[in-house]
């Protein structure tokens, strides 16, 4: 079978999740007849960059961030200006689109956001158009947007959707439907493959004192839980805590408490689990993942300054036995504190999840290949 090119763009505002992701749509493609190149607009950090494999051809945009709350947008390097670095950043995709001429060009997360840097993915996607063999153009997606859609947003999603041939959502619809206001816009185009994850379910070894596992996942916003965590650790000296603070919380000095463990680059988060009796999180799409695999009694505590988080654990919590949640804006030592007193139990249901997002990837682009 002849071996075809796939450009995947992808850019992060310094979340590590949205790399997560990539890394794990990429190894669906793994035994595939297909030469990747990855096109990445966001800061990868030197914890991220061995997570590629060698096999993939990364290349790196001048990178830009936003700030917490995702709403502006700036470079890494401060001695160029927002629009000399956007520049620059155009150039070198209409280089690498036009070099590499893809069979099959990926967006991540665009058109449904990214509005900001949109050039980026249209100018891409133009140029492949212009080629003179056929190119495949796809959007892959999380279970949800999660966003506040203004009638502005709605027309550019909705104009910008009629760019694609597919869009690959990695959610099941049964357990939580994209974006209800946004599906008569794509119904003739999405695809539910189910979750990405490599997880399997877990064996747990359980052992004593209780463990209480506390990931932050980027880190970027976690500081009021850390705050609250080191004062629960306080109310409950018989509990051992391990507190992942991510690659980008912000740098401060942590309190010492005795029965407080803190990593701030995250470990094989799986292999905690195992050992965990509890698990506390943002409701991340990834540790999502991992807390259903994983049967552990969970809490999250969703960001409250955008519906993502708090939509999909609050379905979590609807529809999952194990699972609950605290909205960050109601958090207190107290709510917490009850929650992990209440939840040590024994799990008689699971709710059915497609976790087998990677399996169906994979099954997606053989039947493209095909074509």
């Amino acid at each position: 079978m002849t071996i075809k090119k796939i450009v995947i763009m992808y850019h992060h505002h310094g979340s590590y999740g949205h790399t997560r992701r990539i890394l794990h749509f990429i190894a669906a493609l793994k035994n595939l007849p297909l030469e990747i190149v990855i096109i990445a607009g966001g800061e990868l950090t030197p914890f991220m960059h061995p997570l590629f494999p060698t096999s993939v051809k990364l290349v790196e945009l001048p990178p830009l961030i936003s700030d917490g709350h995702f709403k502006h947008l700036r470079p890494v390097n401060t001695a160029l200006t927002l629009n000399e670095t956007k520049g620059q950043r155009l150039d070198l995709i209409k280089k690498i689109i036009r070099t590499e001429a893809p069979d099959i060009l990926c967006c991540e997360f665009f058109p449904f956001g990214r509005h900001q840097i949109a050039e980026e993915f249209t100018t891409a996607i133009q140029l492949v158009r212009e080629q003179q063999k056929k190119t495949f153009v796809i959007s892959t997606m999380r279970d949800l947007l999660g966003v506040h859609l203004s009638k502005e947003k709605k027309e550019l999603i909705g104009r910008y959707s009629q760019l694609f041939d597919d869009i690959l959502v990695h959610g099941d619809k049964d357990f939580l439907s994209f974006d209800q206001e946004l599906i008569p816009l794509i119904q003739d185009k999405i695809f539910y493959t189910g979750y990405l994850t490599h997880a399997p379910p877990l064996q747990r070894k359980i052992h004593s004192p209780k463990r209480i596992l506390v990931s932050m996942g980027g880190g970027r916003d976690g500081e009021k839980i850390i705050e609250i965590i080191f004062q629960l650790a306080q109310a409950l000296p018989q509990h051992h805590f391990k507190l992942i603070t991510g690659e980008f919380s912000p740098p401060n000095d942590l309190p010492k408490s005795a029965n407080v463990e803190v990593l701030t680059l995250g470990p094989d988060l799986l292999q905690e689990l195992k050992r965990a009796h509890f698990f506390i999180s943002m409701c991340g799409y990834n540790t999502f993942c991992e807390a259903y695999l994983s049967q552990i009694p969970t809490l999250f505590i969703p960001r409250d300054f955008e519906p993502e988080q708090l939509l999909r654990a609050r379905e979590a919590s609807l529809k999952v036995e194990w699972m609950s949640y605290i909205p960050l804006s109601k958090l207190t030592v107290e709510a917490i504190f009850t929650k992990i007193q209440n939840d040590f139990l024994e799990i008689t249901d699971i709710y059915p999840i497609n976790m087998s997002g990677l399996e169906n990837v994979q099954q997606y682009f053989r039947k493209l290949l095909s074509c």
